[in-house]
């Protein structure tokens, strides 16, 4: 959804807000190697991805205005039932994958299981990014084709190993360090 809004000849806001929710049921995990066996591994990701991006511009006069746009994005992750790639040129996705019996190490935050005589064990592949984005423009025209340009850039993000609902880890983006 998009809104602009001009309150004065002089000020214009505009805002642009999307939700993305995605669920796959065959999503890429990573791929194992162990004693030259190779194992590719999919599973079940619920992902939800939100994002806002705010602009405001002052038109002080034809030659003198003040830009901001910022923009707070976020994207969770979650996964489960993993697959292992079993007849990857199969026809019918039930002879395709072959589901694993994996079990949780909450305290390495790891997966494993056992296949073939072999444990195998991977790192939690959840997820939650978080991002924010924003600039300040100046922008003088001192001569009809000539431009000074200030800019001030600011960036902060922070992505962990782990799902965090969006509704937690909103409040977290301005405590991240930025650049």
């Amino acid at each position: 959804m998009q809104l602009t809004w001009l309150p004065i000849k002089k000020i214009r806001l505009s805002a642009l807000n999307s939700m993305s929710w995605r669920k796959c049921h065959q999503q890429y995990v990573r791929t194992l190697t162990e004693n030259e066996e190779t194992i590719y591994l999919v599973g079940h990701i619920d992902q939800q991805t939100p994002s806002l991006t705010f602009r405001a511009e002052l038109f002080l006069n034809p030659e003198l205005s003040l830009q901001y746009y910022g923009s707070p994005y976020f994207s969770v992750g979650d996964y489960s039932e993993f697959k292992r790639v079993d007849q990857s040129k199969e026809r019918e996705m039930e002879a395709r994958l072959e589901t694993l019996d994996v079990t949780y190490d909450e305290e390495n935050n790891s997966y494993g299981f056992d296949y073939n005589g072999t444990s195998w064990d991977f790192a939690n592949p959840d997820f939650s990014f978080s991002q924010f984005r924003s600039n300040l423009v100046f922008r003088w025209e001192y001569h009809p084709g000539s431009t000074l340009y200030l800019v001030w850039a600011h960036d902060r993000s922070d992505w962990q190993g782990a799902y965090n609902p969006v509704s937690d880890i909103v409040g977290d983006l301005f405590a991240t360090g930025g650049e």
